[in-house]
């Protein structure tokens, strides 16, 4: 019985000096917030692969107010060993705020497959920004 009285006393010390005290961050609405980009308000990249087709694509989406006139894009698809499959350069247009590059390829080779893209936001003749994303990886 003293075994078990004293098992339960040394828990019970022993849970106690566990616990610790934390500071508590608030949001703070009157600081202000800092965009991630310039003219960019959101960039996203998929790659899915079908029946051993694989389908890559970048996309990104201007701030509201913000003009850009075009986007030099060059998509990649990068096999897991780091090796460069296949690339595509175009100079985007705006459709409606959006510039999407996009690509297929057959594969040959079973294996994870990504798409990698730089995106050169222009507005007229002067870079804004220069976006680079990955997509995550699909495997064939």
């Amino acid at each position: 019985m003293k075994r078990k009285i004293l098992l339960v006393i040394m828990v019970m010390a022993l849970s106690s000096s566990m616990c610790f005290a934390t500071q508590e961050q608030i949001y703070n609405p009157l600081e202000p917030v800092i965009p991630a980009y310039v003219a960019v308000s959101s960039v996203s990249s998929v790659t899915t692969i079908k029946s051993g087709t694989a389908t890559y694509y970048a996309e990104l989406a201007s701030q509201p107010g913000k003009t850009i006139t075009k986007v030099v894009s060059t998509l990649k698809l990068v096999n897991s060993k780091g090796t460069v499959v296949q690339t595509k350069t175009e100079t985007l247009t705006p459709n409606y705020g959006y510039f999407r590059i996009q690509n297929t390829k057959k594969l040959t080779t079973r294996g994870a497959y990504h798409a990698e893209a730089s995106l050169k936001v222009y507005n007229g003749t002067k870079l804004l920004e220069t976006v680079t994303i990955s997509s995550k990886s699909a495997t064939y």
